[in-house]
């Protein structure tokens, strides 16, 4: 094999690993944005229950159902 075709060779794997450790880092960032998302999410439900629990608890005292 001539020199030249190995050092193509050797170029060629090296942008693969670059390309391969590019997409492997952007997953991991949209994975983590994903994670954010999604308890961003969960936290406002979360916070939208509380408001109705206390909205429900408060009627149920309004109307002598509940001490």
């Amino acid at each position: 094999m001539s020199a030249q075709l190995m050092d193509g060779k050797a170029l060629a794997a090296q942008k693969k690993a670059a390309i391969r450790a590019e997409v492997e880092h952007n997953a991991a960032s949209i994975a983590t944005a994903f994670e954010n998302q999604l308890d961003a999410l969960y936290a406002a439900e979360s916070m939208d229950l509380s408001a109705d629990l206390t909205v429900l608890q408060n009627m149920l005292k309004g109307q002598g159902l509940s001490k």
